[in-house]
C-alpha cells in the first residue's frame, strides 16, 4: 500500500508540475539544438526534458555530423508521449567551402538512409583523426601533453570529437582558465595549421547528401 501511494503521489507531482504547466503554456519553437553526442552538454532525453521546462513545443535535434543522438531517442518514452512535444530529427553538417567554414542544417532526417549512415561513420573517423592532429600540434607548439588514459577515453567516446574536447582537457590540467581561453591560446591557431590534414565535405556535397536523403536543407 505504501508503495502504491508513493507511485500515485509521484505521478500526481509529475502531472501537476511538469505536464500540466507545459500543456497549458504558450510555447516557442527551437530548430537548432545539440546533445552530448556532438558538442552539447545534455543527453538527448535530458535535452528534451530541458526543452519542456523551457516551454518548447517543437524541438529539432541537430547534432554535428552524427545521427547517434536522434537514434538513441525512444519516441514512446512517457515524457514525450504525455507532453506531446514534437521532436524533429535533424543534423548539422560541417562543410568546407572555398573560404571559411559553413554549417548546413537538415530537417526530417531518415535515420536509416544507407549513404547518410556511411558518410557519418566516415566523418566520425575523420573527426578523431583531426582532433588527434590538433592534439599533436599543440604538443609541438606549446608542450601540452595529455595522458594515455585521456586519449583512450576520447577515442572511445560515443560522439564526434572536436576542439571543445581538447579545450576541456586544457582547463582540466590548468593550461587554460576556460574553454574559450583554451581556444584563444591554443586551439584556433592549431586548427588553422592542421586544416589540410582532414578535409571536410564541400558545401555542394553536403547539399547533395541532404537532398538525396529526402531531407529539408
Amino acid at each position: 500500500m505504501e508503495e502504491e501511494l508513493a507511485i500515485k503521489t509521484l505521478n500526481k507531482y509529475y502531472l501537476e508540475t511538469i505536464i500540466k504547466p507545459y500543456i497549458e503554456s504558450e510555447k516557442v519553437i527551437d530548430l537548432h539544438s545539440h546533445t552530448n553526442y556532438s558538442d552539447g552538454e545534455l543527453s538527448p532525453m535530458d535535452l528534451i526534458k530541458h526543452a519542456i521546462e523551457c516551454r518548447i513545443e517543437t524541438l529539432a535535434i541537430t547534432d554535428h555530423d552524427t545521427l547517434n543522438g536522434i537514434k538513441s531517442i525512444n519516441r514512446d518514452d512517457k515524457l514525450i508521449v504525455d507532453s506531446g512535444i514534437k521532436i524533429i530529427d535533424g543534423i548539422e553538417l560541417t562543410a568546407q567551402p572555398i573560404k571559411g567554414t559553413m554549417h548546413i542544417l537538415g530537417y526530417n532526417i531518415d535515420k536509416n538512409n544507407k549513404e547518410l549512415n556511411e558518410i557519418m561513420t566516415t566523418l566520425k573517423n575523420s573527426s578523431t583523426n583531426r582532433t588527434l592532429s590538433i592534439m599533436e600540434q599543440i604538443k609541438r607548439d606549446y608542450g601540452i601533453i595529455f595522458s594515455h588514459e585521456d586519449i583512450k577515453e576520447l577515442i572511445n567516446s560515443n560522439h564526434n570529437l572536436g576542439r571543445p574536447d581538447l579545450a576541456k582537457l586544457c582547463v582540466k590540467y590548468g593550461h587554460a582558465e576556460s574553454v574559450q581561453d583554451a581556444f584563444n591560446k591554443y586551439l584556433i591557431d592549431a586548427y588553422n595549421k592542421t586544416l589540410t590534414v582532414n578535409k571536410r565535405l564541400s558545401n555542394e556535397e553536403c547539399i547533395r547528401l541532404i537532398t538525396n536523403a529526402n531531407v529539408i536543407p
